[in-house]
């Protein structure tokens, strides 16, 4: 009997753990701000001669345009109770934005990704200091975690971007960022028990 139960086990973990990548979560081709906290709706192309208080978001171009005001845009993807109880290892993740920083739309520009855990703390964080750029530039990478993280202890990840015009003049005359991308690598236990 003891002989079944291990052999059991090894073909559970040998055959049905499986690894992946998910899809983007920062799913934001979407009508209005679809997910993104601190931004306004935003349907122009930078610029102009109004706002700016608030980063604006145009979901046509998928692109955050910053204004005079130190501001935060923010995706927060949470992960559900049948995520957190999946059976899920979070391995690490990808990133990629594209962003411009230069002429008539710069100023101070960062990004941050942060994975929180169930009791509010900070499982893992990676911030980037976007310079001034000569045209539309990538971002990208993979980041793997020292030590995995299980899908039960997340709450959430979120990733942000934090911008200013360095002139403070009214408009968009800020940092751009468009198209931002993560994905989760992450190993799943089938035989887990949901």
């Amino acid at each position: 009997m003891r002989f079944l139960l291990t052999l059991a086990l090894a073909f559970c973990v040998n055959v049905y753990a499986q690894s992946g990548t998910s899809p983007n979560l920062v799913n934001i081709q979407n009508s209005q701000t679809a997910g993104w906290q601190g931004v306004t709706n935003y349907t122009g192309a930078g610029g102009g001669y109004s706002g700016g208080s608030t980063p604006g978001y145009n979901s046509s171009t998928n692109t955050i345009y910053f204004g005079y005001t130190q501001s935060t845009a923010a995706y927060t993807y949470a992960f559900s109770q049948a995520l957190q109880n999946s059976g899920m290892t979070i391995l690490g993740y990808n990133y990629a934005w594209d962003y411009y920083n230069q002429g008539m739309s710069s100023g101070n520009l960062s990004a941050s990704v942060n994975f929180a855990s169930t009791s509010g703390i900070s499982l893992h964080s990676k911030s980037w200091t976007l310079g001034t750029t000569t045209d539309w530039t990538t971002i990208s990478g993979t980041e793997v975690f020292v030590n995995s993280l299980l899908a039960a202890s997340i709450a959430n990840f979120s990733l942000s971007f934090t911008g200013k015009d360095d002139r403070f003049w009214a408009g968009y005359y800020g940092p751009q960022v468009k198209n931002p991308s993560l994905t989760i690598n992450y190993t799943f236990d089938a035989c887990s028990t949901n």
